[in-house]
Order: C-alpha cells, then structure tokens, then sequence
C-alpha cells in the first residue's frame, strides 16, 4: 500500500473480496483507525466521563451497554492536576494494574510528533487527549482550515496504528446538541463519532449523554447521573 499513490480497485474486485467491516475500540461508539470528541460545557463532567469510558477499555468492561475490546489506554490532560486524576482513578476503583499511561499538567510541544514516536514502540488502543484546543494547538477553533491542517496529523497516527484518538471538547455557551460543538462546523466533520455531555434540569445536576456516528450506531439520548463522592456515572 503506497499513500502517495492512489489506489485503483475495480468493483468487481471489491465485490469479490470485499474490504474488512470496522472492528472497534467500543462497540457501534469508537472506532480503530479513527478519531472522536466528547464535548461538554464547563464543569459539565465529560473529564469525569472520560476517565470512566478510559477505564472501561482498560478492563475491557462494557461503557453504558456496548462492550469493550479491552486494551491500552494513553490518558493525556494537560489542564488537570496529576493527583486529582490519580485520586478520581481511585474512586472508580481501579487497581492500578490496568493498562493504562497518564500524562497531566503541562502541554508539551508536537503531540502528534511525540505520539508517533511512541505508537512505533507499543501499541495503544484508545489514546485521549484532553482538551482538543490545548493538544492541536488550534489558536482560532472558528478557522476550518487551521482545524483541519491540525487534525490530518492525528487521522493518520489513528490509521497507520489501528488507535483510536479521543478529543475532549468544549460547547458554547446557548447552543443544544452537536450544534453547540464551539468552534468551526470542521470541528464537528472531523470526527466519526461526536459524544455530547450536556446539563439539563432544573438543577443542572443531570446530563444528557448522545452521540452521532459516522459509523456504528448512534447512541440514543440518555440520562446521566454521577455519583457526588466518586464521580461513577450510571445511565
């Protein structure tokens, strides 16, 4: 296979010896050799989210009804405090001899550089980057083409490694659903799968949990509960 080529495959041929279906990180949700964001407004809890679903795979236990391939995880926040993370790891009960890498604190220059780097010495099945601005270093979320020259990068690493790369983002403040992804329309594009955290109630207390594919199946709106002294979210 040569990338700086392109590829001629005859229908015939592609009916004969038809091309693999998906195999997936998260069943009908994440996606091997692709991308997502979790977006959510401030204090929303889509860190917390992301931490479960991070520790789902790592066990390889299913996250909110869709199994699991269980396998390694990279865990990146590099607006977040190495302990809080360590100790909300705790709470959810893990054991510490789960699969998985942490990284938090400081945003360290070329993410995707580094990543590819690492991918070439061990595999990572589910890799998360939290936040989406922070990790790319997209200046201007509203500029298509920044977001995109950004993002090709992270496609590619997600593809030649068979990953799946995870992006946790923000939504504006007023806008519901996909729509109040912030930044740039490119943004919403760029993903297979957008997962969506937002408040609801006259509290705030609850979330509503959603997703729209590119592949699988979209994740029917759902209610949210965390519990307050763990951060555990149940459906």
């Amino acid at each position: 296979f040569d990338r700086n080529k392109i590829q001629e495959h005859s229908l015939k041929d592609l009916f004969t010896h038809p091309i693999e279906e998906h195999s997936w990180v998260i069943k009908d949700l994440l996606n091997r050799g692709g991308t997502s964001s979790l977006s959510g407004a401030p204090k929303s809890g889509k860190s917390t989210l992301t931490r479960k679903l991070a520790l789902c795979v790592a066990k390889g236990e299913d996250f909110f009804g869709r199994s699991t391939q269980k396998g390694s995880v990279m865990y990146v926040a590099v607006e977040e405090k190495l302990e809080q993370v360590i100790e909300h790891f705790k709470k959810l009960k893990a054991t510490g001899d789960e699969d998985i890498t942490v990284h938090c604190g400081f945003n360290p220059p070329n993410i995707s550089g580094q990543l590819r780097e690492i991918l070439g010495r061990r595999k990572l099945d589910l890799i998360v980057l939290d936040t989406f601005a922070k990790t790319t270093g997209v200046k201007d979320l509203n500029d298509a083409v920044a977001v995109n020259t950004a993002m090709e990068p992270f496609h590619l690493l997600a593809k030649e490694f068979d990953t799946h790369i995870l992006f946790v983002h923000h939504m504006s403040k007023g806008k519901e659903g996909a729509e109040g992804i912030a930044g740039s329309m490119a943004i919403r594009g760029a993903f297979d799968c957008n997962m969506l955290l937002e408040r609801i109630g006259a509290d705030g207390e609850k979330r509503r949990f959603v997703s729209e594919q590119r592949y699988g199946r979209d994740f029917e709106a759902h209610v949210i509960e965390f519990d307050k002294s763990t951060g555990e979210p149940t459906l």
